[in-house]
């Protein structure tokens, strides 16, 4: 299968090499990300597959301005901080894309389904990040996916104002866009027999 976007290289990418060319992008360049390649990348979003095909029960938040980046990086910062880790939470990438999931609408099903209801959230939530993240590298675009800030955004009540989250929904994850810096290479490498694999 061929994707129909030309990539930023020239090329026309296939998924499967949009899978082998995707890394964890952990240093940008400093030059924001077009709203036509945002767009590309919102388009892999809308193609993910949804549990239960609930697409109302998720928004995204599509994050460019700095001063709000910097108080997502600064909020995640001090949660590590708790924790012991030193990490960055967006590595400085000029754009930032979350999703949040209806978590209230938990509620709404059997108690013995509530669980599974809410782990098929964070699921789906995986699959719409994984999506754009291929997208993102048949762009020409390098990209991370990040699960570590939504804890720290969670407990913020004015960053969640700021970023627009409605009552009963939360942040799920979060994938960080941009143009990889000039010799970048963290991240790379053979993933070839990464897990362990067994026939049945």
């Amino acid at each position: 299968m061929q994707c129909e976007k030309m990539g930023r290289y020239g090329d026309m990418m296939s998924a499967t090499e949009a899978m082998d060319r995707r890394y964890s992008c952990r240093r940008y360049a400093d030059e924001q990300v077009s709203d036509e390649e945002l767009q590309t990348i919102l388009q892999g979003a809308y193609n993910a597959p949804v549990a239960l095909n609930r697409g109302q029960d998720y928004q995204l938040r599509v994050v460019r301005d700095k001063e709000v980046l910097e108080e997502i990086e600064a909020v995640t910062q001090v949660y590590y901080k708790r924790l012991g880790m030193n990490l960055s939470a967006i590595y400085h990438a000029p754009a930032l894309i979350l999703v949040l999931c209806n978590t209230a609408a938990a509620a709404g099903v059997p108690e013995i389904m509530r669980q599974p209801f809410l782990h098929g959230q964070v699921c789906t939530a995986a699959c719409i990040g994984e999506n754009m993240l291929l997208a993102a590298t048949e762009a020409g675009l390098g990209s991370v996916f990040l699960t570590g800030l939504k804890e720290a955004v969670n407990q913020d009540e004015s960053l969640l104002n700021k970023i627009n989250v409605p009552d009963g929904f939360q942040v799920a994850a979060a994938v960080a866009i941009g143009y990889e810096a000039a010799g970048d290479t963290s991240g790379r490498g053979s993933r070839e027999g990464r897990f362990e694999v067994e026939f049945i």
